[in-house]
């Protein structure tokens, strides 16, 4: 695999576990810290989309496929945490929630990409 390319993939594969640490660690915190690390997450994911756009056209069809599935995660991550920034309570914490769910699905598709573009197996469940 180019070197460039493997690179990109790192840079992307580390941008989305960043991600969901972020959303992990802003679920733990009060309403207004919430919705500052919420925002910074935003950008966040925008920043890790462009990465993963760039990072598409040079994939062999598995690797693709992950990184179109990680895409569609980083899409829902953003419209659940735009959601949570317009909620309050309870209804808040269930759009945090599933913003959480959609970084921790992105990571696992870049993860699983990554694996396909070096040509290996992905790892199996429990593993």
């Amino acid at each position: 695999m180019d070197a460039k390319i493997k690179e990109a993939l790192a840079d992307v594969r580390t941008s989305t576990q960043e991600l969901n640490s972020a959303v992990s660690a802003a679920a733990t915190l009060q309403a207004d810290s919430m919705k500052a690390e919420l925002q910074a997450a935003g950008a966040r994911a925008r920043a890790v989309a462009d990465s993963v756009r760039a990072a598409l056209g040079a994939q062999n069809d598995a690797a693709r496929k992950h990184l179109q599935l990680a895409m569609t995660s980083l899409d829902a991550f953003q419209r659940h945490t735009e959601a949570a920034l317009k909620q309050a309570g309870e209804a808040m914490c269930s759009a945090v929630g599933h913003a959480q769910d959609e970084a921790h699905a992105c990571a696992k598709e870049v993860r699983e990409a990554a694996t396909q573009a070096d040509g290996k197996q992905p790892p199996r469940a429990g593993d």
